[in-house]
């Protein structure tokens, strides 16, 4: 039995006669009288709300979520009482997430059900679980709450962030996808199969110049061909240490996973195949390639569940690990990061020895905050020595990204807010190039 503010007025009115005349007899018994007949109403009141056995309540959460992404849980309650009830819920969401109200509030009808909500974000990925319902029904005379607790676990499971990759599908399937600065890719490109001949435009490659049709049509003549499909793209996630920093609100290796999963979106789009591969100090996960949407949910289904540990990542183990996969030639997608030198010469000598055989593409996400020291203004003594150091990591990277292409592998260092176009149209202008 829980008092409302009602209550507890009218106790303190009934109150004000004992404190203004209190030496008085008849006044102290009224009051005691007034107190005594308030309390039996409070009872009353109490044992005519309607409790547990009367109100039915469910939680509608799930079961996926979405990192990042606000999620709506849904309160429904079912009353089987003859009149109307106000009632509030406050649920019990994972202590990790973060809510804008717990509680909700509700008019159910009589022998009728209704259904409020409220919002959470899940701040990572991974398995979690919603606990109780606590509820407190209004007494039909105001007077006081009944309050009771449902035991409800409901399981949710909180993916990456897979919205974003279904908005640029759905962009793509409308042609759209210019206004995201993502770029389109034609079935036509530079492939192997030579497809048709056209006129020449500003901008196309002039080595597909076709100087026999040229001379033969009195202008300029270029060849397409069509863009090779069922090509192999591997992605490759470090889970290492180096991935645990946050950024933005989100780890590197959550803003790795959701560049990914778009990617693995787009690759199957134009019918190439998809493979991935998560590893730390151990190789932790391994898809082969293989095309289709099912591909995506495995992708998908491995990836929620991966957390980024404070361990030095293998990269040995990785590569000698995808050596004896065995792979025909595909794109290897290599998300980590680079903070030391000692560390990007261990990545560097790998990926090496991966290039005669794949055509590797390390990406790399820069830490906007590094950016910020290196341009500030040295006014203290402390602020010196910062900027000098992130001077000395951002010329280590740079250093690593150049010692990649110049093997004749390709490099990205993009800020996480711009990783996932960049990661996409890297992989586009491989397709339409024909690199691999």
């Amino acid at each position: 039995m829980i008092p409302t503010p009602r209550l507890v007025f009218v106790l303190a009115l009934g109150m004000l006669p004992l404190a203004l005349a209190a030496p008085v007899p008849e006044v102290r018994w009224g009051v005691g009288a007034f107190d005594a007949a308030l309390l039996l109403l409070a009872v009353v009141d109490f044992r005519r709300t309607p409790g547990a056995r009367v109100i039915a309540l469910e939680r509608r959460a799930g079961p996926r979520m979405a990192i990042g992404e606000r999620q709506r849980v849904g309160i429904r309650a079912a009353s089987s009482a003859p009149r109307a009830l106000a009632l509030e819920v406050r649920d019990e969401p994972p202590l990790a997430f973060s809510s804008e109200s717990r509680l909700v509030t509700l008019s159910v009808p009589a022998h009728g059900r209704v259904e409020g909500a409220y919002w959470v974000t899940p701040p990572a990925r991974g398995d979690y679980v919603f606990t109780g319902l606590t509820a407190r029904a209004l007494g039909p005379l105001g007077l006081v709450r009944r309050q009771w607790r449902v035991p409800h676990p409901t399981a949710v499971h909180v993916y990456p962030n897979y919205g974003l990759a279904a908005r640029m599908e759905l962009l793509a399937r409308r042609s759209h996808l210019l206004r995201t600065g993502l770029h389109s890719l034609r079935r036509r490109g530079e492939g192997r199969t030579f497809d048709c001949l056209r006129d020449y435009v500003q901008g196309d490659d002039t080595r597909h110049i076709d100087w026999k049709a040229t001379a033969r049509r009195g202008r300029p003549i270029v060849r397409e061909y069509e863009v090779e499909r069922h090509q192999n793209v591997l992605l490759m996630l470090d889970a290492g240490r180096l991935m645990t920093a946050a950024v933005g609100g989100l780890t590197k290796l959550d803003c790795a996973v959701n560049a990914a999963l778009l990617v693995a979106h787009t690759a199957v789009a134009h019918g190439d195949n998809v493979g991935l591969l998560v590893f730390a100090e151990e190789v932790l996960a391994y898809l082969p390639p293989r095309t289709g949407r099912r591909q995506v949910r495995r992708v998908l289904e491995l990836l929620y569940r991966i957390q980024p540990s404070l361990v030095e990542p293998d990269y040995g183990a990785a590569f000698r690990y995808l050596a004896t996969r065995r792979l025909q030639r595909a794109l290897v997608l290599v998300f980590t990061d680079l903070v030391d030198a000692r560390a990007s010469a261990r990545l560097l000598r790998h990926v090496a020895a991966l290039m005669p055989h794949h055509l590797a593409l390390l990406t790399a996400i820069a830490d906007p905050a590094l950016e910020r020291y290196a341009r500030a203004d040295p006014a203290t003594v402390a602020t010196v020595y910062r900027q000098a150091v992130a001077r000395d990591l951002l010329g280590d990277r740079a250093e690593a990204l150049r010692a990649v292409t110049a093997r004749g592998g390709l490099a990205l260092d993009v800020p996480p807010d711009g990783l996932n176009l960049a990661v996409v149209n890297r992989y586009l202008e491989v397709k339409r190039r024909g690199m691999l």
